[in-house]
This record gives C-alpha cells, sequence and structure tokens, in this order.
C-alpha cells in the first residue's frame, strides 16, 4: 500500500475480488515507529518518508525507497474501516535489518546493531513497532 498512489482504488479491488466474510492480511511500514520519532527530533526525515523520488535528501541513510503514503496504526485501521472492513487483529512487528542498516549501524553482531534490536524487542508489538500487521474481514 505504502508504495500506491490510489491505496482506495486498490482497496476496492480487494472487496471486489473478495468472497463475503473474505480476510486481507496486510503489513506497512509504521510512520509512528520509536525511531521515526528519534530521526524526527534529529532533524531527519522519518524512516520510508522521502522528499524526493530521485535523491536521498534529509535522510541519515542515503537510499530511495519509492513511497508514496506513510500510515499509522490509525490510520491504516480507519481508511480500512472506511472501506467496510472489520479489524480483526492489529498489531506491531519487527523490522527486518537489511544490508542498509548494516551500511548505518556497523556489521551484523556489532553494538548498534544490538541496541537497536533490543529496542526493538522492547516496542516490537505496540503502536511504536517499525511495522503495522493487520488481519481484515469484509463485512
Amino acid at each position: 500500500l505504502e508504495h500506491l498512489y490510489d491505496t482506495d482504488g486498490l482497496i476496492d479491488e480487494m472487496k471486489r475480488v473478495l468472497k463475503p466474510n473474505g480476510y486481507v492480511i496486510i503489513t506497512v511500514p509504521n510512520l509512528a515507529a520509536w525511531y521515526n520519532r528519534f530521526l524526527l527530533l534529529s532533524g531527519f526525515l522519518p524512516h520510508w518518508v522521502e522528499s524526493s523520488s530521485r535523491y536521498p535528501v534529509g535522510t541519515p541513510y542515503g537510499t530511495v525507497c519509492g513511497h508514496v503514503r506513510a500510515f499509522t496504526k490509525k490510520s491504516i485501521t480507519r481508511l480500512l474501516k472506511m472501506h467496510d472492513f472489520t479489524i480483526e487483529v492489529c498489531k506491531g512487528s519487527h523490522i527486518h535489518i537489511d544490508e542498509k542498516m548494516l551500511r548505518i549501524f556497523g556489521k551484523e553482531n556489532s553494538f548498534g546493531i544490538r541496541i537497536f534490536r533490543a529496542i526493538e524487542n522492547l516496542f516490537g508489538y505496540t503502536s511504536l513497532a517499525s511495522n503495522i500487521l493487520l488481519k481484515a474481514r469484509l463485512k
């Protein structure tokens, strides 16, 4: 969803192809994640939010990922409810540590990665988690 200009169009298509009482599983990055709050306080853009489609300006991690939409737990649940879905499960989930993060924090077993994982474990299933995971049923 975070890569689409017309999120409502995709949700309409999910409704069209789902049987009544059918389920969807959705995961999106969480704009309100703990580290995004820290990045904003530090003067950087939140992770996955970009000012340019070509250049990584305003970010400490130096890449462009192509996200055009941002979500919080409240925004994604409200959007799905507006499209006649009932939220059955909504929880946070951890981020996958990829090459981009390793460039920022150092190698896999570095102190920075260990601290990041410890904080992820602390906030991993709350509204401060890196990702939002939902199971929703079509009414």
